[in-house]
């Protein structure tokens, strides 16, 4: 295979879920700005109040928290990031934002939920609905979130047709990368084999494994029936 330039998935990796944000609804953007510029206050109690105030505010703070992270003050930009990480791994906001408008917003919600793995077992049945989303790249990310989170699921063995594990000779699916254009190359389909590279067009950090590609997607598999 050819390695072609790598692009860059989420920034950052959170561990686990936090609270949920309960106040979306009883503040308005005046009061948003207001803690806004607490975030850079003076008194180290008031900046504490404005992040943990925020955070529960939830995702109508959300606006006001991307313009502060281009703040010129890095005690504003920390906090700012802070508050965004609770509102964004919270199984709220990743819940609705799975049916966002926005298809950014439903790839970015399904790549955290990846970097969240079992932490947000919560949201599996969101993500299942998510399978049916129209647009391909969101499907992709459901699709890798819900094996981060639990390869095992019986939504995710629907999801992969019979000819991607070769039928049967492959199991243990580890990532899905869509690439249509491979079938210049390789056809409907094709069972490459082993693959150690982690980088292939434009996707990063892939795992080691056994490749097959169905149009228009490479599988990788982790491991053949046979135990090899």
């Amino acid at each position: 295979m050819i390695i072609l330039a790598p692009v860059l998935f989420l920034s950052a990796a959170v561990s686990c879920l936090a609270d949920e944000p309960s106040n979306t609804a009883s503040a308005d953007a005046k009061q948003i700005q207001k803690l806004i510029r607490d975030l850079g206050a003076d008194d180290f109690r008031v900046r504490e109040k404005a992040t943990k105030d925020l955070s529960t505010i939830g995702r109508t703070a959300i606006p006001a928290l991307r313009l502060a992270l281009q703040s010129g003050d890095a005690e504003v930009r920390q906090r700012a990031r802070r508050a965004m990480d609770a509102i964004q791994t919270s199984t709220q906001y990743l819940t609705e934002s799975l049916k966002d408008q926005d298809p950014a917003l439903r790839k970015e919600a399904a790549e955290i939920l990846e970097r969240l793995g079992p932490a947000a077992k919560a949201v599996v049945p969101a993500l299942v609905a998510a399978l049916q989303d129209k647009d391909d790249a969101v499907r992709d990310a459901v699709l890798n979130a819900l094996l981060a989170i639990d390869s095992s699921a019986e939504a995710v063995k629907k999801a992969v047709p019979a000819k991607a594990h070769v039928e049967g000779k492959y199991q243990k699916l580890l990532r899905r990368i869509r690439v249509p254009r491979d079938k210049q190359s390789y056809g409907e389909f094709h069972d490459y084999g082993h693959y150690e590279g982690s980088e292939w067009a434009g996707f990063t950090d892939l795992p080691a494994g056994f490749w097959v590609y169905a149009y228009p997607h490479w599988y990788i598999w982790g491991e053949m029936k046979n135990g090899k």
